[in-house]
């Protein structure tokens, strides 16, 4: 117990990032995610920084946060409303392909077990 005393702020922040990621997961609606995922991002920026190490914290925000999550948002604004047009669109891929891909995909499967 004296070990959690020992440093407030970063049991603090150990807090907030494992309440950021939890709202990665259960947040319905992705870019609400996509924030909080952003978030827990900088908090573990800020947690490195605490721990005396700048240099992961700055790659942490110049690459994850500047780079990665605008590919997400990204991708999440351009495919937004995708699921609802896929449903509209009757499938048009024949059921033995399906089989002989799986019959691929299982022997591939054993080969590599082997």
């Amino acid at each position: 117990m004296e070990i959690l005393l020992k440093n407030p702020v970063q049991l603090l922040l150990g807090i907030l990032l494992i309440l950021a990621s939890l709202g990665v997961i259960l947040f319905r609606k992705p870019v609400h995610a996509c924030l909080s995922f952003l978030l827990s991002l900088f908090l573990l920026a800020l947690i490195y920084l605490e721990l005396s190490a700048e240099f992961i914290a700055i790659m942490q925000i110049l690459v994850y946060a500047g780079a990665i999550l605008v590919i997400f948002m990204y991708v999440i604004i351009l495919f937004q409303d995708a699921y609802l047009r896929i449903e509209e669109t009757p499938s048009k891929s024949n059921q033995w392909w399906l089989i002989i891909s799986s019959i691929f995909f299982l022997a591939l499967l054993i080969f590599l077990g082997r």
